[in-house]
């Protein structure tokens, strides 16, 4: 019996989407992937998933009508102790994933800037001048 487990804090509550930060990330995770699929590849059989929280028990059956379906709860609880446990001879593939939100502050203050382009073409130059003006401040 295999298990695989992936453990994706997300830094920031706008990023729900969990992904690798490069391509070669990327290249490396499928390929480690392809392997352990060809490694714990099974046609038949099944399992159950318990995961046991301080609030209850929540428990999956992967089996042949469903292997590929995808199955998700919600946990009640974040703080405490969780366990989880697999029985049987079906590969299983568990995913936890914690999301959670930093309120922003009241007192936001935003960088703002103020371009003023300023054009000369009345100079000897046959080419005209053209000066932009950056101005920065803190609202």
């Amino acid at each position: 019996m295999a298990l695989f487990i992936c453990l994706w804090l997300t830094k920031d509550s706008r990023t729900i989407h969990e992904a690798f930060s490069s391509t070669q990330d990327t290249v490396v995770a499928l390929q480690a992937l392809a392997l352990y699929s060809s490694l714990v590849f099974s046609p038949g059989g099944s399992s159950t998933v318990t995961v046991q929280s301080p609030s209850g028990q929540l428990t999956f059956d992967v089996n042949q009508d469903n292997k590929l379906l995808y199955q998700e709860e919600v946990l009640k609880d974040m703080t405490g102790t969780y366990s989880l446990v697999v029985q049987g001879n079906a590969c299983a593939s568990v995913q936890i994933s914690i999301h959670y939100n930093i309120p922003t502050p009241t007192d936001v203050t935003t960088l703002s800037v103020e371009v003023k382009p300023e054009a000369d073409c009345t100079g000897e130059s046959q080419r005209p001048k053209l000066t932009l003006k950056l101005k920065s401040f803190l609202d």
